[in-house]
């Protein structure tokens, strides 16, 4: 809050200082009040109001978040000459709120902050030259405003400086100004900076005056904020090994010691299950007791929590009054989620749909392509084909692969007056320049159809495509890629590289819509099945351990649980693997998780694996042998 200007009358100073105070107060009638009061200041031109009012605006205190109301006060006390402002203007630009993420500008908002002494907005800017956002990435520039926010008095400036100089809790990079500006922060009591410290220690760094239990201690007996610090550096593996199971246990330190932001993040990982074990009933307890930290992120969460208790109308309707809540508030994914889940509706209200996804269209360019799909493709009372069009152009220019997809797919098949079935080749190619993995597909389909018309190269580049869009789990290219190996029209073929792809398709393909296998394996011998199941278990595992895809859910809870003795679990996760479910097909596994069941009483377990056996090679059934062997220690 800033205070009243000089010129301000006495009565309008008092009343200024009765609002300030107003606006600290926990109660909501209160900050309410304080807008009131701020608005009527505002309305007799001074500009210190109009800040703190837009900052209540902005941050929600009295009522709802209004960023458009927030910026636009922000714009016009910038425009009569407060500085201080810059940096809010900033961070709107930054993050979208208010109107379209502009980057460039915001660079520039943050240096006239950062001009007139704003700590938070050289940090800030050390953060966009290191990262490359709105600016040409500088990392000299980075270490610069970096270094000066932490002169101003913002520490974490000089930790941020000591990672850019760092690598993987080894900092080789440039040693000397690692070492001195971590310890800089370190001094200051950033938590971060002396847990990384500590394990450079412990990694044979040299030239440090402290040991490794000094600077964990400094870590250990850190604030709630610290251990956030800690976490976050490890959870995100910012400059270093990303460590999950040690970034959870800094992260519960923070949890136990009442840190809201840090309930706020536990309830996000428990509830999307994906780096822990999914636990919707401890995330709803957690967002419960941060109620103190209730914002338009805790709401939407609660949302997503609400949803995956239970898919029943009541549920549903829980749910979508939380992200409603959240919606009103400015979140973004609030936004998209309230539009996806009224376009799931059976009878979808088209109007309601639009409205969501145009709050969130300036901040996202996920729902600005929405929200022109939908226009294309709703009811005729709605569609609006030169505005879907012109929103799709638009991204299209930005560089969005699927945008110009969309724009392809419209002119090639759409029967409207307004197609041009010469400019659809031209949206293909730029789709496929911007690396739009669905477009690869579809090109690959044109140069294999000319290759077999006479053009020698087209098989080739189709090829090309097809692996990298593969890679990229492109369903559709996996398919083609499987056909392309087993067909003798383009070239040598392959089966053992058809079998693996077409397992992988197979894994990643919803259960409704998966094939079978019996028509390959007629096709195939046993050893080209060996080999393709042997080489999709590399790809697969690859995928997994560099976090190119992620496991699903169900498979991931029966291996915990097969691991630790689940006879259940460990039938499910053979049968998971027998069948090609959720992950490749690999005989060998099955046929181990059938023993290891089988050794733990199982009949059924036994019984499968007889029958399995006779589907194997001897050398798949001796792998399966050892690690069954293994798996059982």
């Amino acid at each position: 809050m800033l205070v009243p200007a000089s010129a301000a009358t006495e009565e309008q100073s008092a009343n200024f200082s009765r609002a300030v105070a107003l606006s600290k107060s926990s109660t909501i009638s209160d900050q309410a009040a304080a807008r009131v009061i701020f608005a009527e200041l505002s309305s007799q031109g001074i500009k210190e109001a109009k800040f703190n009012l837009g900052t209540l605006l902005a941050e929600g205190k009295g009522g709802p978040v209004d960023d458009i109301k927030a910026k636009a006060l922000f714009e016009e006390v910038a425009a009569n000459g407060l500085p201080q402002v810059y940096f809010n203007l900033g961070l709107f630009h930054e993050k979208g709120r208010g109107g379209p993420v502009n980057l460039a500008e915001a660079v520039r908002c943050y240096e006239r902050a950062a001009a007139v002494g704003d700590a938070t907005a050289k940090f800030n800017l050390g953060g966009m030259y290191a990262d490359g956002r709105g600016v040409i990435r500088d990392v000299a520039k980075a270490k610069y405003y970096y270094d000066q926010a932490g002169k101003a008095g913002f520490v974490a400036g000089y930790y941020e400086y000591g990672l850019l100089c760092s690598s993987n809790f080894s900092i080789f990079v440039d040693e000397f100004n690692a070492r001195w500006n971590l310890d800089r922060a370190s001094s200051a009591g950033h938590a971060g900076a002396s847990y990384f410290l500590n394990r450079y220690v412990m990694a044979g760094g040299k030239n440090t005056e402290m040991t490794v239990s000094i600077y964990l201690s400094r870590a250990e007996s850190s604030s709630a904020e610290g251990h956030m610090q800690v976490a976050l550096l490890l959870l995100e593996g910012r400059h270093c090994r990303r460590e999950i199971e040690q970034g959870m246990v800094w992260l519960r330190k923070a949890v136990d010691m009442n840190l809201p932001e840090a309930k706020l993040l536990l309830a996000k990982y428990l509830i999307k299950g994906e780096i822990i074990e999914q636990d919707i009933s401890r995330a709803l307890r957690l967002l419960k007791e941060a109620e103190t930290r209730m914002d338009a992120e805790a709401w939407y969460l609660r949302g997503t929590a609400e949803m995956e208790v239970a898919a029943t109308p009541e549920a549903i309707d829980k749910a979508a009054e939380s992200w409603k809540r959240a919606s009103d508030m400015g979140f973004l994914n609030a936004h998209l989620a309230m539009a996806r889940r009224l376009k799931a509706h059976v009878d979808p209200d088209t109007r309601q749909v639009i409205k969501y996804l145009n709050r969130a269209a300036d901040q996202s360019f996920d729902a600005k392509y929405e929200l022109a799909c939908l226009l294309l493709e709703c009811p005729y009372q709605f569609r609006d084909v030169d505005l879907a069009l012109l929103l799709l152009s638009d991204l299209a220019n930005l560089g969005q692969g699927k945008a110009a997809f969309r724009l392809y797919l419209f002119h090639a098949t759409d029967g409207s007056a307004k197609t041009h079935k010469e400019k659809a080749p031209g949206f293909l190619t730029l789709a496929v320049s911007k690396e739009y993995y669905p477009a690869y597909a579809l090109q690959a389909k044109i140069r294999l159809e000319q290759y077999l018309k006479g053009d020698p190269t087209g098989a080739g580049d189709a090829h090309l495509l097809l692996k990298k869009a593969a890679e990229s789990r492109d369903l559709n290219a996996i398919s083609m890629l499987s056909d392309y190996h087993a067909d003798p029209r383009y070239g040598s073929v392959d089966m053992a590289e058809a079998y693996r792809w077409r397992l992988l398709a197979a894994a990643f393909t919803p259960d409704e819509k998966n094939t079978s296998f019996v028509e390959w394996e007629k096709k195939t011998s046993m050893t080209i099945r060996e080999e393709g199941e042997y080489l999709a278990r590399k790809t697969y595992d690859r995928w997994i351990s560099d976090r190119m895809a992620v496991e699903d859910r169900e498979i991931s809870r029966y291996r915990k649980q097969a691991e630790s003795g689940v006879v259940q679990a460990q039938l499910g996760l053979a049968s998971a693997y027998e069948l090609g479910r959720k992950v490749p097909r690999n005989l060998s596994t099955a046929l181990a998780w059938y023993l290891v069941a089988g050794k733990n009483g199982s009949k059924e377990a036994v019984a499968a694996a007889s029958l399995l056996r006779k589907r194997m090679t001897a050398g798949q059934v001796a792998e399966a042998s050892i690690t069954a062997d293994t798996l059982s220690r």
